[in-house]
């Protein structure tokens, strides 16, 4: 579990990042219906398939382009969050880091 809210951890400050960096410069030039549309559009969106069909304007961010804008800030961003996407997804290393036994002994003597 505290892998997968550390990786929610990372989308969250990506998300926010990138919309302080398009807030601040309508914060300085006091754009205030700016302001709300930036918000309205932040807080009002959906990745849903029939309210984007309905609402093509409301379609959020996909949340891989915000981790990549990261990236750009602090190079190590992607490589961390697509380790803890491996851990968290039921592919083969996520299997074996919770299931095999042999694994956590290994994992736990390299500690």
């Amino acid at each position: 579990m505290a892998l997968l809210c550390s990786r929610a951890i990372y989308e969250d400050i990506a998300l926010v990042c990138v919309f302080a960096d398009k807030l601040k410069p309508l914060c300085e030039a006091a754009d205030y219906a700016g302001i709300d549309a930036l918000v309205k559009k932040a807080v009002l969106t959906s990745r849903i398939p029939s309210i984007i069909q309905e609402y093509p304007e409301e379609q959020a961010p996909q949340i891989l382009n915000q981790i990549d804008k990261m990236t750009r800030r602090y190079p190590k961003f992607r490589k961390y969050y697509d380790h803890l996407s491996d851990f968290i997804h039921p592919n083969t290393f996520g299997t074996l880091l919770f299931f095999w036994k042999g694994w956590r002994k290994r994992r736990n003597n390299a500690l």
